[in-house]
């Protein structure tokens, strides 16, 4: 049966128990999913191999089947590998101690039908433990009545839990590192990291990576060993690469994309955890010489720099040490006056301080520029005036003058009207009548003469002026005399 699947029904099993169920299993902190999970975590199954497990349960809690035969159901899973077939009465004898003994009560006492039965208890033969036969050389004690397993031989401190022992054996597998190193690092730990460790979806997300990079049960027991050491604080997360790359023989590649979905999935979790571990780490021993010399040549290049800064620039003192700039009296190149020492001199009373304020200096200030504005106003002035007096034929003072150039960009120009000179004055065109008239200019009657006064030559000038422009102005005719017709055509 597929996993997930199975896991997904047990899952709705549990939920749609009654409170008469659900209470009593929550009050004991007893979850069958969760639990069953942890075992074979524990028993290093992976999740391919987990279906029938699963499923099993849900048959026994259901009332489907028996106890008895959960161990023959559990073989017929085809997905569970040779290594592990020898674990599966084991396994089947502990789920029954842990799953089936407190909860199948509850069940029976709340109505549902169970079937009687029980897991076969395993021989003497077969250790408990099948797990530590990972172990690297030393033979791990039987477990004990009372306290369980020890986690080493004679070791005086209390047990750790059974959960937690078998993941440190796992991590322990192929390395050289002790029991009491791996037990003083866990004990060592923040609770985060120690949950981190035994935790349920931390063995599935290294089954989940080892899954997705096709890799084989001994690399996928590598790497969570390594996963371990680092979250035990043993291998620093910098070599966690190198150390995939080893122990997993692929290449560094390969290694690089493992440890980022393992860096994604689990140390990400932990990663401030992970940071305050490393950064307390102390020194080891033999770099303390190294270290004392280099603290004391620290110490004498931070001493030379301070004298040195002391004779460049001299101590601070309260306000005349701001005035400390290119324009103090030190200064080689300042020649002039202090502005800044002059200003910081000043007391400003409070009277000066308002009326600057109230009434502040205008912008225009400078004489030149007032006498250059001035002078421009009284020619704009002029000007207009001058473009303001127009004669009665149209003329204007402006037109016979040449125009500078000293125009304001900006300002358009108005164009001045266009004078329309006066229409001449066209003599009546002749009557074609056999008639001719003379015109009466010509007459009999001779004209008048007008009165001119007598006196001198500009006397005479001026009344001559003064009758022609009295009188008005005509053009003298000439009569025309034709002795045939212009307008007759000749005859042939």
């Amino acid at each position: 049966m597929d996993p997930q699947d199975a896991r997904i029904q047990l899952n709705i099993f549990i939920d749609n128990l009654p409170d008469s169920v659900f209470i009593p299993l929550r009050d004991r902190n007893i979850d069958p999913s969760l639990v069953t999970t942890d075992i074979t975590s524990a028993y290093e199954f992976v999740i391919r191999e987990t279906g029938h497990i699963v499923e099993g349960v849900r048959r026994v809690l259901a009332g489907e089947d028996s106890p008895n035969n959960f161990v023959a159901f559990i073989q017929k899973d085809e997905h569970i590998e040779e290594d592990n077939r020898q674990k599966i009465p084991v396994l089947a004898y502990e789920i029954q101690t842990k799953v089936f003994d407190p909860v199948l009560p509850i069940l029976k006492q709340a109505g549902f039908t169970i079937k009687e039965g029980r897991v076969p208890e395993p021989p003497k033969s077969v250790v408990k433990d099948e797990v530590r036969s990972v172990n690297y050389g030393r033979e791990t004690p039987p477990a004990s009545e009372d306290g369980g397993a020890p986690f080493a031989k004679g070791d005086i401190r209390p047990p750790i839990d059974e959960k937690n022992a078998r993941s440190l054996l796992r991590i322990a597998a192929g390395t050289t590192y002790t029991e009491g190193d791996l037990r003083s690092a866990f004990e060592a730990l923040p609770q985060g990291l120690r949950q981190s460790i035994s935790s349920v979806d931390t063995a599935n997300a290294i089954q989940d990576v080892a899954k997705k990079h096709l890799l084989h049960v001994d690399q996928m027991a590598a790497l969570a060993s390594e996963t371990g050491l680092v979250l035990l604080g043993l291998t620093h997360p910098r070599d966690f690469i190198l150390n995939l790359a080893r122990r997993l023989r692929v290449p560094e590649e390969k290694a690089r994309e493992v440890a980022r979905d393992i860096s994604g999935q689990i140390l990400s979790k932990v990663r401030e955890a992970l940071r305050g571990l490393h950064e307390d780490v102390k020194p080891p021993k033999e770099n303390t010489e190294y270290r004392s010399s280099n603290i004391e040549k620290s110490r004498t290049t931070q001493q030379e720099n301070t004298e040195l800064n002391a004779k460049r620039y001299p101590p601070a003192g309260g306000l005349n040490a701001s005035l400390k700039t290119p324009y103090s009296a030190g200064a080689k190149w300042n020649v002039g006056e202090n502005i800044l020492a002059k200003q910081a001199e000043e007391k400003l009373s409070r009277e000066e301080m308002l009326h600057g304020i109230e009434n502040p200096k205008s912008i225009y200030e400078n004489t030149n520029y007032t006498n250059q504005r001035m002078a421009t106003n009284k020619t704009r002035a002029s000007v207009a005036e001058k473009k303001e007096a127009v004669g009665p034929t149209g003329w204007k003072a402006v037109q016979n003058e040449v125009r500078s150039m000293n125009y304001e960009v900006g300002k358009s120009q108005i164009p001045s009207k266009p004078v329309v000179p006066a229409s001449p004055i066209t003599a009546p065109r002749p009557s074609m009548t056999a008639e001719k008239v003379r015109p009466q200019s010509e007459g009999d009657t001779p004209p008048q003469p007008s009165p001119l006064k007598r006196g001198g030559k500009a006397d005479d000038a001026a009344s001559f002026l003064e009758q022609k422009l009295e009188q008005p102005m005509s053009i003298p005719r000439e009569e025309k005399r034709y002795t045939t017709d212009p307008y007759r055509e000749p005859l042939a």
